[in-house]
């Protein structure tokens, strides 16, 4: 199984062909709320699947729908130690609750975590909605955790914050002349276990694990601003530190984790800063182009499996380009070119081959491939775009009669079947 890698399509396909049964560790899953908002309106240039209003339509009732079908795949290769993460709010949250608890089994739900955050809302007829549900499910009885501990200050920490040492220790030549009862029991628990009496030197109390805080399952943790050094101008972004919590406490090093719905990518980020492996998916290329350049990835290094010609549509023309080549079992060329010249060649026979993201090609840019083909000492080429004329179709009959250049019309919709 390829790991680290980026694919661009729905996950429900992704997951059956590409990822193995029992293989992932730990599945973070954020999906589209069902809130009514339209991605489409805030990306401004199509990010949202049209596949997918065909459930919003539908209500809450296809909302779910959608739901059981990519998280029952996810429970196929969640490992039997595996754990899954399912992030939402309040518009799904009882509804996701009782399917997860369907499909996971309620013996296998773990607990149900609140991520507090404060932002804007000027409400004054209800309380103010700041927090989302994430549902912390397993797949069996036994999986991994790592206990987590808070960064605040324990209340005995507070409390002793005087008598304490540079090094976080409390020795009993601070506390010799206190009488003070919560001391006077850790001086007893201390001289009992050395048999003797105590040495200016001796540790009364050791901060550096005393103090130590389990982390509960409320977190406050702030919501990304647009002023944030980490906010990426993306609008489902997560916060690190939120990702960084949950990879800690359910994964070990080289472990791998799963994001079927990746967004702009801070899962995949934040696997990656702490050494575990990862595998991303979302059906939106923009949310795909905008993880690979977070990552330092190239763009035709993105694994492309679209269900539907819009899906295609709202590739970058790169991007496009890219993935028409690797479909045809090609090599992309070195040099990109999203305008002209060839694109790329089949590894095989090096049939040069043409890419132009654009409706009703006609016959100009077919006579200019014709001549691009012969100038390499080529007599058979492949041009793919989104649809072509009837010039077209006429065109590519003259060039082979005239000069003996047979070319290959294919469109978008002839790629993806």
């Amino acid at each position: 199984m390829k790991t680290n890698v980026v694919y661009c399509g729905d996950c429900k396909d992704i997951l059956i062909e590409k990822i193995p049964e029992e293989s992932i560790d730990l599945i973070y899953l954020d999906p589209p709320f069902f809130s009514g908002v339209n991605y489409e309106k805030i990306w401004k240039n199509g990010a949202e699947d049209k596949a997918y209003q065909e459930y919003w339509k539908e209500g809450i009732n296809g909302f779910i729908r959608f739901m059981e079908g990519r998280l029952s795949l996810c429970k196929d290769v969640l490992k039997p130690t595996g754990s899954i993460y399912l992030h939402c709010d309040w518009h799904a949250s009882a509804h996701l609750r009782l399917l997860m608890d369907r499909i996971f089994g309620e013996k296998n739900f773990r607990n149900e975590i609140v991520w507090h955050y404060t932002k804007m809302n000027m409400s004054n007829k209800n309380w103010i909605q700041n927090h989302d549900t994430i549902f912390f499910y397993t797949k069996t009885n036994i999986w991994t955790f790592n206990v987590q501990f808070s960064e605040e200050e324990s209340a005995l920490k507070q409390r002793l914050r005087n008598l304490i040492d540079d090094d976080n220790l409390i020795r009993w030549k601070s506390v010799k002349t206190i009488k003070q009862q919560l001391l006077d029991s850790y001086v007893k628990t201390v001289k009992r276990k050395l048999g003797r009496e105590l040495n200016d030197n001796d540790i009364i109390l050791d901060f550096t694990i005393k103090d130590k805080k389990k982390i509960d399952n409320v977190w406050y943790i702030p919501f990304l601003k647009g002023n944030s050094k980490e906010y990426l101008n993306y609008p489902t972004q997560k916060p690190k530190k939120l990702l960084e919590r949950i990879i800690k406490a359910s994964t070990n090093k080289d472990d791998i984790v799963l994001d079927p719905m990746m967004g702009g990518g801070t899962v995949l980020a934040e696997a990656e800063e702490l050494k575990r492996k990862w595998i991303g998916i979302d059906v939106s290329p923009i949310a795909c182009e905008k993880t690979l350049t977070r990552l330092g990835m190239r763009q035709d290094e993105m694994i492309i499996i679209p269900n539907c010609f819009s899906h295609l549509e709202k590739m970058s023309p790169e991007v496009f380009q890219h993935w028409v080549v690797r479909r045809l079992g090609g090599q992309p060329s070195p040099t990109i070119s999203v305008d002209g010249g060839i694109d790329g060649y089949t590894s095989f026979d090096m049939i040069p081959i043409q890419v132009k993201k654009s409706r009703d090609i006609g016959s100009p840019p077919i006579r200019q491939f014709a001549t691009d083909i012969q100038t390499r000492g080529k007599k058979k080429g492949i041009f793919v775009a989104l649809s072509f004329n009837d010039g077209a179709k006429k065109i590519i009959h003259e060039l082979y009669n005239k000069l003996g250049v047979d070319i290959e019309l294919k469109t978008a919709e002839d790629m993806i079947k």
